[in-house]
This record gives structure tokens, sequence and C-alpha cells, in this order.
């Protein structure tokens, strides 16, 4: 085939404008050609360049996506660390709140006391200085019902599992799942860790409504 001032042109070919439309632009930067000096492309060669540069395209989306479950992990094995931690806090904040207002009840009861007086019952090796004792106590002199007490005495054996199990404790473990589903919970709640904490506040509001204004704790 001859055209006037052209010559002969053999083979297949695709005649490529340099300043062609938007798809020809697209695709020499896809392809990294340069449009001033490409005239005329192979129609098969630039067929196996595409390919080429797709296989690549798919290549670094494969890394990349590697790359997102990689972190997807981490974070999922980093919030599995932060539950049982979450549990143990739970367990052992909420009994210690528990104990601050077992504490104010019975003082309650009690003639005033110096600060002395007070250090020596309830600190370091008093008669008062643990939970159970506070729980005791309690009972004996009528602050909480048999129904608290028995709860209260639960309650203190979680946070005892929980300070001293050589491992991170949850809520299911094998320990205090038998021990949670004796406590009474309000199962209208659906977070079983929501449910211990309002049964901590109930019993809070009972051993507050035994405790005069002097010794409320804040």
């Amino acid at each position: 085939m001859t055209r006037p001032g052209r010559g002969t042109v053999t083979g297949p070919v695709c005649l490529l404008p340099v300043d062609g439309g938007s798809f020809y632009t697209d695709l020499f930067n896809i392809l990294n050609f340069d449009k001033g000096t490409v005239l005329m492309a192979d129609l098969k060669g630039a067929i196996q360049n595409v390919r080429a540069a797709i296989t690549e395209t798919k290549s670094n989306l494969e890394i990349n996506v590697d790359e997102v479950k990689s972190s997807l992990q981490q974070y999922v094995d980093g919030v599995r660390q932060i539950i049982p931690i979450v549990d143990v806090h739970y367990a052992i904040a909420g009994t210690a709140a528990l104990d601050n207002s077992l504490r104010a009840a019975l003082l309650s009861k009690m003639r005033p006391l110096s600060r002395a007086m007070r250090d020596r019952l309830f600190e370091g090796y008093g008669p008062l200085a643990t939970v159970a004792a506070k729980i005791d106590l309690a009972y004996a002199l009528e602050i909480i019902p048999k129904e608290i007490y028995d709860q209260l005495r639960k309650i203190n054996k979680i946070r005892v599992t929980c300070a001293h199990s050589p491992e991170l404790t949850t809520f299911s473990h094998p320990k205090i799942a038998p021990l949670l589903d004796t406590l009474d919970l309000d199962t209208s709640i659906p977070e079983l860790r929501t449910r211990f904490i309002a049964k901590l506040k109930q019993i809070d509001t009972h051993l507050r409504s035994m405790t005069t204004p002097e010794h409320l704790v804040p």
C-alpha cells in the first residue's frame, strides 16, 4: 500500500496522534511513553505493555491488601489484650469503691472515733482492714440484708481471683462466670460487663442509704 508523500507502510501498525484526544494522552501516561517522540506503536507491543502495567498494578494492590490485613490483625490482637484488662479493672476498682462505702456505713454505726482509732481498725493489720471483714460486720450490724451479704462475698471473690491470678482473667473465666451467674444480674442489660457495673451501683446505693451524711463518700 502506497500513499503519496508517505512511502510504503508494511505490517500492522497503530497510528497514535501526538496531540490526540484524552484517551491517547492517558494511555501514554500509563505506559510512560514520551508524546513528543513516539509517533507509532506496534499494536502487539502496546497490548503487552498494558498487560505488564495491569500485572504490576495488581501486584501492588495485593501487597497493599496484605499490609491492611496485617494491620487489622494487629488491631484485633490489641483489642483481645485490652478486654481482659478491662474486666480485671472493673472487678478490682468496682470492689474497691464498695469497700469505701462499706467503711463509711460501718463508721455510721460507731461512736465518733479519732483518726488514729479509725486507722487502727481499718488500715494495715486492723480487724476491719479487709473487704471480707467489713462485709461480715456489716451483716452482723444489720447494715446489709442476707441477699446483699451473699452478693458482696461473691463480688469480693471475683476481685480476689482477678487480682491474684497469674494470667489476665476475663468474666468468662471458669472460676468467675459461675459467680456472675448467681449475682442476680439485670438480664435486660445486653452486655455482661455493664450488668456487673449495674449490680455494683445497686449495692452501693443501699450502702449509701445506710450512711450518715458526715461519712458519705463523694
